[in-house]
């Protein structure tokens, strides 16, 4: 900044000198260094299509729920773990061997507030289904797989995936007497980051 004196005339005829100050002026260059990086590349993998569960192991799902209602006793633990094939729910019977599932009759459904719909059952075995009640349809060979050397047991059900809704799925026995024994389990129908299956490769059981 520059200061500037001023004088008047003293009537002496003496002229007022002005000395100038000066004053040196610095000039401060400041550099601003960005410190935020770059966002990071995140790369997700996603599987192209369904996956072959003939050939390789059976990924995690995110909506399970254990086999714990019902008056059937079974060896073992058992988990409904559910997937996609196509547009529709496919439950795998986590647990359940081929032995435990000889002569039983599995089920699925989707429970709505006012009640069950897309009832279906299929026969593990000749005629396991036979004589059950049920309020569902008995489907076609195709619905149910078993796959892999351990014997995988797939059900895939008519329920879309584009309904809301609880998904049940069902392990059904008939006694001699015409009595029925079941096991149940239950879990929210949710399809997100849900896997698509594919049992091309696998053999049809029922």
């Amino acid at each position: 900044m520059a200061l500037s004196a001023c004088g008047g005339d003293d009537g002496g005829g003496a002229a007022d000198t002005t000395t100038p100050s000066t004053a040196a002026e610095t000039t401060v260059a400041t550099t601003i260094v960005s410190t935020t990086a770059a966002p990071a590349s995140t790369t997700t993998t996603v599987a192209e299509g369904p996956i072959d569960v003939s050939t390789a192991d059976v990924p995690p799902s995110p909506v399970t729920g254990p086999f714990a209602e019902g008056d059937l006793e079974l060896d073992g633990e058992i988990v409904a773990a559910w997937y996609v094939t196509g547009d529709v729910w496919t439950v795998y019977y986590e647990g359940l061997t081929e032995d435990v599932a000889s002569g039983k009759c599995l089920g699925t459904a989707l429970v709505k507030a006012g009640g069950p719909v897309h009832e279906t059952s299929s026969p593990y075995g000749a005629l396991a289904c036979q004589g059950f009640v049920t309020d569902g349809e008995i489907l076609p060979p195709g619905s149910v797989h078993r796959c892999a050397e351990e014997a995988l047991i797939f059900f895939t059900s008519t329920i879309p995936t584009a309904e809301d809704g609880v998904l049940a799925a069902a392990i059904d026995k008939v006694d001699d007497a015409g009595g029925s024994q079941s096991l149940t389990s239950e879990a929210a129908a949710d399809p997100t980051d849900v896997p698509e299956l594919d049992f091309s490769g696998c053999q049809v059981i029922s």
